[in-house]
């Protein structure tokens, strides 16, 4: 069978990507000439190599313009790396619809340093967690199959790590107020209990925000948690000076800066 009547049979099943070591047996053919057909593909822009023998599909509509979206092939390329991951940041809160822009990368997390894949208006990045939370993602249908995602809960916790690449404060809160309707107060809670390497400082921050969009009892039940921790004074912006900021009481935040969501 030729690689080209491979890939079209693949498309039919609902597959976009593919393993050359799979292909290979299917194919049936010699690798050089394997490698030649792949070569010639990727050329007329019908595939696209990933990562090292893992290969994305591009159907027709998608040659001229990019690549499909990844996830419908993020799920394979994880399996293919032999990492667990789930999608979470933005793109997590994007797939919620609680995303008021679309974002230009498509984010993450895993266990491991990966560098980034930025090929053809397709950019993926990798974050690196010590541990991924049982309770921190689930699986998410797609018409290719399945990808695992981050559970509002987890999202919000992840958002607060890694602020810069969430879009700053200002559009935290706005997702926040955006994604409140759909955190569930006892899995919320659940999830900070089951993974004691959440700091402390981020659970006061993100009870701090969660207080300018929305007094809720989720608030009431993580001031009782963070209570119980004794927490010490944490900077709202850790990355700017905080002596003299104003102090929230409630959630022992020093307020060294102004939070304007949309």
């Amino acid at each position: 069978m030729k690689l080209q009547e491979l890939i079209e049979e693949f498309q039919a099943s609902g597959r976009y990507c593919f393993t050359v070591p799979e292909a290979l047996k299917r194919a049936g053919s010699t690798k050089p000439a394997f490698q030649r057909a792949l070569r010639r593909l990727e050329l007329k822009q019908h595939i696209l190599g990933l990562r090292k023998g893992f290969y994305v599909i591009i159907p027709v509509e998608y040659r001229k313009s990019g690549i499909i979206g990844p996830q419908l092939f993020i799920d394979p390329l994880m399996k293919h790396l032999g990492l667990p991951y789930y999608v979470g940041l933005l793109s997590a809160c994007d797939i919620y619809g609680a995303s008021h822009q679309k974002p230009m990368v498509f984010q993450v997390m895993t266990i491991r340093n990966e560098r980034v894949i930025q090929k053809k208006g397709l950019k993926i990045k990798f974050y690196k967690k010590n541990r991924l939370s049982t309770f921190g993602y689930h699986k998410q249908q797609t018409m290719a199959g399945e990808f695992n995602l981050s559970t509002p809960e987890q999202s919000i916790l992840d958002l607060i790590a890694y602020p810069f690449d969430s879009s700053g404060l200002d559009n935290i809160t706005t997702i926040l107020s955006d994604l409140i309707a759909k955190l569930d107060e006892k899995k919320f809670i659940k999830t900070i209990k089951e993974d004691s390497t959440i700091p402390l400082a981020h659970l006061q921050r993100i009870g701090y925000l969660l207080d300018l969009v929305d007094k809720s009892s989720i608030t009431e039940e993580l001031y009782k948690f963070i209570q119980k921790q004794h927490p010490q004074i944490t900077p709202l912006r850790p990355d700017r000076n905080w002596r003299g900021a104003p102090h929230n009481n409630r959630w022992n935040v020093a307020v060294n800066a102004e939070v304007q969501p949309e």
